[in-house]
C-alpha cells in the first residue's frame, strides 16, 4: 500500500468524518477511493463510482454530509475497486493530521492499527531486533528500505486491516501489530513478541 499524497490527505481531512466506528459503510466507500488514489501510478483495474441519492433526498439534505454513513444512505455513495484495501482511509485521515507528540496539547496521543502506521510514514523506525540495530525507512510511494549490519535491503510495506507489513525480496512477508505514542512505537509479531522502536524524522541515515 502506498501513503498518501498531499491531495488524498486533503480528501480525508476535508470530509470531517465524524467517529470512523459510527460512520463504517462511509468509510469502507472512502476506503476504495484512498485506495485508488494512492495506486495512480499502476491501479489495480478501473474504480467505479456512482451515487444515487435516496428518493427523499433533496438539496436541503447537503447539511447532512457529515453525518454518519449519510454519504451511503441517503446520497448512496457506491464505489467499487479491485485494489481497495480495508482501514486505509482512516489511516489517510491520522496521517494528515499532526503526528503524535509534537502538539502543545496534554500528554501524548496514543495511535494504534492503521492510524498508528500511517504515522510513521516519510520517517525511519529504529531499533534492537534480535539484539541487532536496525534502521528501517517507510517511503510515502509504498516502498521500504532496512538495514542491518550494514546491509541495506529493498522491499514494500503495506496495511493489512490492523497490522504493518513488509516484504523484502527472498523473505517471507512479516505483519506486526503497531501502536505510537510520541516517539517510541511498539511492533507485535504473531508470536507476541513485541520490539520497541524509535522514530526519527526522515531519512537521517540516508538509506
Amino acid at each position: 500500500m502506498r501513503a498518501p499524497t498531499a491531495v488524498n490527505d486533503r480528501l480525508i481531512v476535508g470530509l470531517d468524518l465524524p467517529s470512523l466506528a459510527e460512520a463504517e459503510k462511509a468509510v469502507r466507500a472512502l476506503d476504495g477511493i484512498v485506495s485508488f488514489i494512492l495506486d495512480w501510478k499502476k491501479p489495480n483495474g478501473p474504480i467505479k463510482i456512482s451515487i444515487k441519492p435516496t428518493k427523499t433526498a433533496s438539496i436541503n439534505d447537503l447539511d447532512k454530509i457529515a453525518e454518519p454513513n449519510a454519504l451511503v444512505d441517503l446520497f448512496g455513495l457506491k464505489v467499487e475497486y479491485a485494489g481497495t484495501r480495508p482501514g486505509v482511509a482512516a489511516g489517510a485521515q491520522a496521517s494528515a493530521a499532526p503526528s503524535p507528540g509534537t502538539s502543545g496539547g496534554g500528554g501524548d496521543q496514543t495511535l494504534k492499527g492503521p492510524e498508528a502506521a500511517m504515522s510513521i510514514v516519510g520517517n525511519t523506525l529504529t531499533g534492537k531486533y534480535d539484539k541487532t540495530m536496525t534502521w528501517e525507512l517507510y517511503n510515502k510511494d509504498g516502498t521500504s528500505v532496512f538495514l542491518d549490519d550494514g546491509e541495506k535491503s529493498k522491499g514494500k510495506w503495506s496495511i493489512e486491516g490492523q497490522k504493518v507489513c513488509t516484504k523484502y525480496k527472498g523473505e517471507d512477508k512479516d505483519c506486526y501489530g503497531i501502536e505510537r505514542t510520541g516517539d517510541q512505537v511498539t511492533l507485535t509479531d504473531s508470536k507476541g513478541n513485541a520490539y520497541k522502536l524509535k522514530v526519527l524524522p526522515g531519512n537521517p541515515k540516508d538509506l
